[in-house]
């Protein structure tokens, strides 16, 4: 799991901008242990086909979920990029949504900025992992928000 927040961080960062590449993708083999075309299986530590991503593609918008931790009360949300929505007394900015291009129903992650409504004080922003939400999570007393998926369409 620890392998899998520092591949989806190091791929973020390196998506970023094309003159970090060659140090992140030299990062990444170091914390592996492999090189860029390959990876090391969790069974025998044999070495197999690589499993990092090579592409990452752009979503229309992604899936929420907001929890209030009070009343219980669990809200969805579908956002398009660039889009604000409000959640109880938060309100949640989806900048983007990026997924692995080959399969988007894993590992999508998006950028969020979250402010407190009554004083438009940032509570989080940065990138929130869909499979890890509690790697980088909004710390709040009594909300809960958390990425479930990016839309394709």
């Amino acid at each position: 799991m620890i392998r899998l927040a520092l591949v989806v961080t190091l791929m973020m960062l390196a998506s970023a901008g094309t003159a970090q590449d060659d140090i992140l993708q030299g990062a990444l083999e170091e914390a592996l242990g492999v090189t860029s075309d390959e990876t090391l299986d969790n069974n025998g530590g044999e070495i197999v086909e690589q499993a990092i991503p090579d592409v990452v593609a752009l979503g229309t918008g992604a899936v929420l979920r907001g929890l209030d931790k009070v009343d219980g009360q669990i809200t969805d949300m579908t956002l398009p990029n660039g889009m604000v929505a409000e959640i109880g007394r938060l309100s949640v900015e989806l900048i983007e949504c990026r997924y692995p291009a080959d399969d988007s129903a894993v590992d999508a992650y998006a950028l969020l900025t979250i402010r407190d409504i009554a004083t438009s004080n940032v509570l989080f922003s940065g990138w929130m992992l869909a499979s890890s939400p509690a790697l980088n999570a909004l710390e709040h007393p009594r909300y809960d928000v958390w990425v479930l998926r990016c839309k394709t369409e």
